[in-house]
């Protein structure tokens, strides 16, 4: 006889005893008065149905459990009750004090009065311990040591602090409960605990899974180390598991490829073989203890077929079922699901592919609603394959409702092998709608159906023929209507296309007119503004001294008379300039600046140019001319090259400061000659750069400077006379560098240049050479 059948024995003879002495003395009782008796009589009393009349009784007994404010259970022998004190009208006793107590009981009482509201109370101090109980952890859950010291043991399947209380989920061969530990402050979090096993010194609160108590850590006795994280458990694979006691609770890592989940279970193929594992649901509240996050991620992770993952767990089970329960999952990686198993259905039907994912083919022999276990709306299909009746479960609740089905068909069903469906028996239970098909119908029926297509496709080309000859005559006749209105159609889209290309020709004339009057209107509106700003000034030198002669020549020595006159001078050449390059712009827009090389020396005519800006800027900056071999012997318009340099050079001593020196460069590349003018001046706003070439443009940076902004149109046109390319950088507050390339290195007498344009008869070029500006 085992220890805990030990216990229950003399459990039950203490209480048939105390009925014996005490029955019949309480029993006889007419009022309530104080009685003397014991806990095996007061929990006698408790349950007796015959009575409800309310007596009190004085008993002893020891503390067992104490949980502030007010639960405490008091235990003698082998029996025990639970006490609620009323807070704060007693002192508070600890555990193994001895204790005399008075509380009213009455007869026949339900659960919850046979908790128990002393009205006196005695603490004789401590006293010994009564012998704990040692039941299986089911036992204690149901109730049957209701207040009584206990001592359980199990494995630790996982815990959780929740302030200073700690929730150990325990599990032991009759199954599992969890045991909570108060007080749990200023105590070193558990060490090596995952799959440790654990003696628990409790009491038996209640019933349910939380029943068990105790009141302080020292109550709990670490009898077998476990892992420090939870996926440290030994490895082992599913065929050695067949081998393994049943059941085993030492935790075991396991590696294995997802077949399918459903919301209890995951079943798993692991080296060929099947197995099921049932979910370690995780507390729902609570702060985690060190190395929780490895058990308890969050919720559940979602598996899919195809994962593959390692989990940690207990194989409980039938050695022909494995089973690992209370399993925890770690995700190892995924791939495509795997395939379906073909088990001959012998092995169906012994259980050797119990929990596998199989598809079987074979014919309908019959269906039935014979409910399953687990499924209430359950329909039940037998296939005989290979000479074996297989029964297959659709669950109608998950699936709706089955498809229309007749004996004989020929069907194929994918599913997981469940023991114990159908009366005991392995069942093969379909998962999704689409995993039945039916490959052909029965041969009767497949006879009747191809009849009945047979009559129904001769029928319809009867039909359709007739329908084809009555439609060829009038399809004819509208052939013949329809040829005219095409004819019709061609004729009027020809007028169409005709007129759609005269409109869009004179759009685009009127579009190409407007573009020019807008051109000349903004042109006018330049020349007007350059006329009013720019001549203004000169004009007012000359009326100035003018009437400064007019009025005062008498009195006026001769050098203010003779200053006066040079002031008159300078101002009649400046509006002079400005006037030949309004001319040259004139010539320039009417194609009659035209292209006459000649042989020149390139580096003697620059020399010039730049002794002509000099001398004509009164020495402001010095220009520095760098001029490499090869550029003796040129061929070139000389009128057009001054127009170009003599514009460049003047812009960049115009717009650079006093005795900043500007920077020459000229150098042979090829047949072309490449002119470079440096400057670090001003420079040219962003802005203002695309339109550095428009006719009267000048920069908003130029300020009181002098200028048309007619200056770079010439040059850019004297450059495509020569058929060469302009480009510059500049940089605002920095300087500008102006790159020149012209074709000036060909031999004389070479082919012309395609953009030469010949002088008209009678034309002739200026005589003297152009004052040149900056447009900015």
């Amino acid at each position: 006889m085992t220890r805990r059948t030990q216990n229950s024995v003399t459990f039950m003879a203490w209480g048939l005893l105390a009925l014996l002495a005490w029955g019949p003395a309480v029993v006889a009782q007419e009022g309530t008065l104080s009685t003397p008796a014991d806990i095996p009589r007061v929990n006698a009393l408790l349950r007796d149905p015959t009575q409800t009349r309310p007596v009190v009784l004085e008993f002893s007994g020891t503390v067992v459990y104490a949980e502030p404010p007010s639960t405490l259970c008091v235990q003698s022998g082998f029996s025990a009750v639970v006490l609620q004190l009323p807070a704060g009208k007693y002192p508070w006793p600890r555990m193994g004090d001895r204790l005399e107590l008075e509380a009213p009981v009455r007869f026949g009482a339900t659960e919850a009065d046979r908790v128990l509201t002393p009205t006196e109370f005695r603490n004789l101090g401590p006293g010994p311990m009564p012998e704990a109980g040692h039941p299986w952890l089911v036992d204690a859950l149901n109730g049957g040591y209701p207040g009584r010291l206990l001592e359980v043991e199990g494995i630790v399947m996982q815990t959780r602090l929740e302030g200073d209380r700690l929730r150990i989920h325990l599990a032991d061969e009759s199954g599992w409960a969890v045991a909570t530990i108060f007080n749990w402050t200023n105590t070193p979090a558990p060490d090596r605990w995952w799959g440790a096993r654990l003696r628990v010194r409790s009491a038996n609160i209640g019933r349910g899974h939380d029943a068990i108590r105790a009141s302080a850590p020292a109550e709990v006795t670490l009898l077998t180390p476990g892992s420090a994280t939870l996926f440290e458990a030994p490895l082992t694979n599913a065929a050695s598991l067949r081998s393994l006691p049943a059941p085993l609770l030492a935790r075991l890592r396991l590696r294995a490829q997802v077949l399918e989940t459903t919301e209890e279970n995951v079943f798993l193929r692991s080296e060929g073989i099947p197995l099921r594992a049932t979910y370690l649901r995780p507390f729902q509240s609570g702060a985690a203890i060190p190395h929780a996050a490895e058990l308890l991620p969050g919720p559940i992770p979602e598996l899919r077929p195809g994962d593959w993952v390692e989990l940690v767990g207990s194989p409980i089970g039938a050695r022909r079922e494995l089973l690992m329960s209370f399993s925890s999952f770690r995700l190892l990686g995924s791939n495509t699901p795997p395939e379906a198993a073909s088990p001959p259905p012998t092995a169906i039907l012994s259980g050797a592919a119990a929990n596998d994912w199989v598809r079987v083919t074979g014919r309908l022999a019959g269906t039935n609603a014979t409910p399953a276990q687990g499924a209430r709306d359950a329909q039940t299909l037998t296939i005989e394959v290979d000479g074996r009746m297989l029964p297959v479960l659709w669950d109608a609740a998950r699936l709706g409702a089955p498809p229309t089905l007749h004996p004989d068909d020929m069907l194929e069903a994918t599913g997981l092998v469940l023991p114990g469906r159908i009366d005991g028996q392995q069942a093969i239970n379909l998962l999704r709608a689409g995993d039945l098909r039916v490959l052909y119908l029965a041969p009767r029926l497949a006879r009747e159906r191809t009849l009945r297509v047979v009559g129904i496709t001769v029928a319809l080309l009867l039909a359709a023929g007739g329908w084809i000859a009555f439609l060829w005559f009038k399809l004819a006749e509208r052939d013949r209507a329809t040829a005219a209105m095409r004819e019709l159609n061609s004729a009027l889209e020809r007028r169409v296309t005709e007129r759609t290309r005269e409109l869009e020709a004179a759009k685009e004339g009127l579009h190409a007119a407007l573009g020019e009057e807008r051109r000349l209107h903004e042109l006018k509106t330049r020349f007007v503004s350059m006329i009013s700003h720019e001549f203004r000034t000169p004009l007012a030198i000359i009326m100035s001294s003018a009437e400064i002669l007019d009025a005062y020549l008498d009195r006026l020595s001769p050098e203010d008379r003779a200053e006066n006159l040079r002031d008159i001078v300078a101002a009649t050449r400046h509006l002079g300039s400005m006037v030949e390059e309004v001319l040259l712009l004139s010539r320039v827009e009417a194609g009659k600046l035209s292209y006459r090389p000649t042989s020149l020396d390139l580096v003697a005519l620059c020399e010039r140019m730049v002794e002509e800006v000099v001398s004509v800027t009164h020495d402001r900056c010095p220009i520095l001319l760098i001029a490499g071999p090869g550029l003796a012997a040129a061929y070139g318009d000389e009128a057009l090259l001054r127009h170009i340099f003599t514009n460049l050079l003047h812009n960049a001593v115009k717009y650079s400061p006093p005795g900043e020196s500007v920077e020459f460069r000229i150098e042979a590349q090829g047949e072309s000659a490449r002119f470079e003018v440096h400057d670090r001046g001003i420079g040219i706003p962003q802005a203002d750069a695309r339109d550095l070439f428009t006719a009267f443009h000048r920069g908003s940076n130029v300020g009181d400077t002098p200028g048309t902004g007619l200056g770079m149109v010439i040059v850019k046109s004297c450059v495509e006379l020569h058929q060469g390319t302009t480009s510059f950088e500049t940089r605002e507050g920095q300087g500008t560098t102006f790159r020149v390339s012209l074709p000036l290195l060909r031999l004389e007498g070479a082919s012309p240049l395609p953009l030469s344009r010949p002088a008209p008869p009678g034309e002739g070029r200026p005589t003297n050479t152009p004052t040149p500006t900056r447009a900015r």
